[in-house]
């Protein structure tokens, strides 16, 4: 018999659905299925984690005073999350067509009351106002925070129905009962008496407060005087700026203001300044669909644009600009799944600062049968994700799927990077945490798939019998991935080997740093940290495919490398 043959890859490019199957045998390592996994900046795919529940329904857990009231059901009542910020060791969230403070994550107070003493008000007085409700807009909302040394942050919100919000809260105590509230409305002069502008976008630069998508002024970007105390949008050296094309957002960026349109990019340098102001174009071809999709990563800006993930970067050359494209190896999820579709769905999206990685979710916008159960549970499975890594080769991306974000918002405390998001049925979750989906008031598994492209090792013509294969694992926790094997592409259909549940993977025990456990499962000692997995298979055919599968509520794992031993045989 023929002596057998090895053949080894690590687990390294990310999903690419673009190239041909003779292109990947170049690398191998590539996914043409990486579903809940995420691609490791470090090297491997790492199994994502899932989320846990910070509150049931923001709206169900309103204080006004140290009692509870408005107690509603969120699962017969959408108040689906529009919008969540960090602010003052708290945070502020969208819910329904309300405003909402927390300090706790358990109880939150509504903040749409408008206050009249210019110095704030005390909380008894606050929540005595009558709240405004019902004036938040449908879609999600933009948050603004402007940075002040003389005061403390505020918070902006845009949400095309209004005229923007500000909020300032004051005070240092745990205690939202001994805090400061000065909750207002900015005026926008734009020379037409009686219409009051309601913006949809925002950015703060250089002491200013810049504001645009406001619907009956759409191509207009309107930006503040110098902030000295209060926010002026009149005299001084605040201004307009009138441009050709639909403003989608608008984002500061490198001593200068990114105005996406819908067909095109443009940046205002030196704003406010009378003599030197002026508009540069970008690009006339390419826009932003969505003002969710625009992050910042790795110094560049990042959106998608009609023909994908495209990046905005500063160059070398003094005030110069490149754009690219970057999503090239999932432009079949992009245009089938949410290009097409843009008009159906919500997105939102996060850039993860520990990770390097940008996050892009998209659920359907319209509300499904909320008082079933399966209602629910089909609008989280059908909600969707593309995470994508920034890794030395640029960047890499895999998909998730049944995690539903409606808002989500990376807030650092400490210097601590804390993820949370929101969904339809007005819970907030944190974010990369846990070992299960949270859906319809209970965790779900997390199905997680890794599929190689069909190998050939170097030769198709040769028919080739597996022996056993080996997998560079790591687990943080007690995993039994499952194993499966495929012969032939995608359109063969020869009798296929059943998969294998893999031996039980558990943590290693090191003196030092193990500790006691009451299950004999969690811990083994003298394991390694990152062992190669030994499993016999059988079958043969002239390409094989790897599959890695994990459908559970157990801990998180990451595949670093795939090695085969195969015996080669006749040639056809």
């Amino acid at each position: 018999m023929a002596q057998t043959q090895p053949y080894g890859f690590p687990c390294k490019g990310g999903l690419d659905l673009n190239r041909s199957s003779f292109d990947l045998q170049e690398e191998a390592g590539v996914a043409t299925q990486l579903v809940n996994f995420e691609v490791d900046g470090d090297g491997g795919y790492h199994k994502i984690k899932g989320c846990t529940k910070v509150t049931n329904d923001v709206k169900s857990r309103i204080v006004v005073s140290p009692t509870i009231d408005d107690v509603v059901n969120p699962l017969t009542t959408s108040f689906s999350i529009k919008g969540i910020i960090g602010y003052k060791k708290g945070g502020i969230a969208v819910s329904g067509s309300s405003i909402y403070f927390t300090q706790n994550g358990i109880d939150w107070m509504q903040l749409d009351r408008i206050t009249t003493d210019a110095a704030g008000e005390d909380h008894a007085t606050f929540i005595a106002r009558s709240a405004a409700g019902g004036t938040i807009s449908s879609k999600p909302i933009s948050f603004i925070v402007y940075e002040s040394a003389a005061s403390e942050d505020q918070i902006i919100i845009c949400n095309g129905v209004t005229a923007p919000f500000q909020i300032l809260i004051t005070g240092y105590s745990s205690s939202p009962l001994n805090l400061t509230y000065k909750v207002t409305q900015i005026e926008i002069s734009h020379g037409e008496a009686g219409y009051v502008l309601k913006p949809t976008t925002g950015a703060t630069h250089k002491n200013r407060l810049v504001l645009a998508g406001d619907e009956a002024h759409p191509n207009s970007v309107f930006y503040s005087d110098v902030i000295t105390g209060d926010i002026s949008f009149s005299g001084g050296s605040s201004g307009i700026v009138v441009l050709e094309d639909k403003v989608v957002g608008v984002s500061h960026f490198k001593d200068t203001v990114v105005v996406f349109c819908k067909s095109s990019i443009h940046k205002i340098e030196n704003l406010g300044d009378a003599n030197n102001q002026r508009v540069v174009t970008i690009s006339k071809n390419v826009g932003c669909v969505s003002k969710e999709t625009i992050q910042e990563l790795g110094g560049d800006l990042i959106f998608l644009a009609q023909d994908g993930l495209r990046t905005l970067a500063g160059t070398d050359k003094i005030d110069d600009t490149e754009l690219g494209t970057v999503s090239r190896p999932i432009r079949t999820i992009l245009d089938k799944k949410i290009l097409e579709n843009i008009n159906l769905l919500d997105l939102a999206s996060v850039v993860v600062k520990s990770k390097n990685q940008y996050r892009l979710f998209y659920s359907n916008s319209a509300t499904p049968a909320l008082s079933t159960s399966a209602g629910r549970e089909n609008d989280i499975k059908n909600s969707e994700g593309i995470i994508a890594t920034l890794t030395s080769q640029g960047l890499e991306f895999s998909e998730t799927k049944g995690m539903q974000c409606k808002a989500i918002a990376s807030i650092v405390l400490d210097n601590i990077e804390t993820i949370y998001h929101g969904d339809r049925y007005g819970a907030i979750l944190r974010h990369d945490k846990g070992t299960g989906f949270f859906t319809d008031e209970q965790y779900k598994n997390i199905r997680a798939v890794y599929r190689t492209p069909y190998l050939d090792f170097g030769d198709m013509g040769t028919q080739k019998t597996l022996n056993y294969v080996n997998l560079k694992l790591e687990a943080e926790g007690v995993v039994t991935p499952t194993l499966g094997i495929r012969y032939g592409e995608e359109n063969y259909t020869p009798i296929q080997p059943a998969d294998i549940v893999l031996p039980r993977l558990t943590l290693p025990s090191n003196f030092g740093s193990a500790r006691f456990s009451n299950s004999v499962y969690e811990f083994a000692f003298g394991a390694l940290t990152s062992p190669l997995i030994r499993q016999a298979v059988q079958g043969s055919g002239n390409t094989v495919q790897i599959k890695l599968l994990s459908d559970d509520q157990k801990a998180s794992f990451s595949v670093q490398g795939i090695y085969i031993n195969y015996y080669p045989s006749g040639r056809r």
